[in-house]
């Protein structure tokens, strides 16, 4: 009597079966998700690293945001491609587009210099990073008072006069050209100021620029703050 023999399954075939699981379970997590959301107050809304489930290949600086943003531990955010005609629409149609919960919730990211200093002294710091929302208006007075605070008395006021850098010097340091300036993965790391207003928005949650024209972000900005410890809180 012959004996049959079970034929080994082979990799390829093993690892289909796995990818399948997967595929399975992250549909699961996301049907669980929605049935969360069901009972969750309206001011809370849910971020998810939408980029994992959509099966979207991430290249440029787009993947090197996400990776720098899960590296930090941040893994609640939502990457939005936007129109061409993004910009010469109002902040409503932007709002609408991000599906972001009010016009003040869009933030945008600016390289400011010290026009007083030429930088050469390690002390002194020549470039900062300011986040503010687009609906409201820079106070430079503030900033200025932040930057003397920060310098502990070792710049004077009359040592500090603060004002957007040109756009070349602005891509030189952050790496990014206008309109996709962010502070995740710059090619300088510059201190960081955020605007106050910004950490009291509610939902928790802003919209800022992610490293080209077209691509946005938005995560809680509780998890930003966390993520970014070292950055300044100023009513700017």
């Amino acid at each position: 009597m012959s004996q049959s023999h079970s034929v080994p399954t082979s990799t390829s075939e093993r690892i289909a079966r796995l990818m399948k699981r997967q595929d399975a379970l992250i549909e699961r997590i996301e049907s669980l998700h929605g049935q969360i959301d069901a009972f969750r107050p309206k001011s809370q809304r849910v971020f998810e690293t939408q980029d994992l489930h959509s099966g979207e290949k991430l290249v440029g600086n787009q993947k090197r945001l996400h990776n720098e943003l899960i590296s930090k531990g941040i893994t609640r955010f939502r990457f939005v491609r936007a129109p061409p005609e993004y910009y010469d629409e109002d902040l409503e149609f932007r709002r609408k587009t991000l599906n972001a919960p009010t016009v003040e919730h869009l933030c945008k990211s600016i390289v400011m210099e010290n026009t007083k200093i030429d930088g050469s002294n390690p002390e002194h710091t020549k470039y900062w990073l300011v986040i503010v929302q687009y609906s409201a208006r820079l106070n430079n007075e503030k900033l200025r008072n932040l930057i003397i605070s920060n310098h502990e008395g070792k710049l004077p006021r009359s040592k500090v006069n603060m004002r957007l850098v040109a756009e070349e010097k602005s891509v030189e340091l952050s790496g990014y050209v206008k309109n996709s300036v962010t502070p995740i993965g710059m090619q300088t790391q510059l201190p960081i100021v955020v605007s106050k207003a910004i950490t009291e928005l509610v939902p928790d949650e802003f919209w800022i620029g992610a490293g080209e024209v077209d691509l946005k972000v938005g995560m809680p900005v509780s998890d930003f703050l966390k993520a970014y410890p070292d950055m300044h809180m100023v009513e700017i």
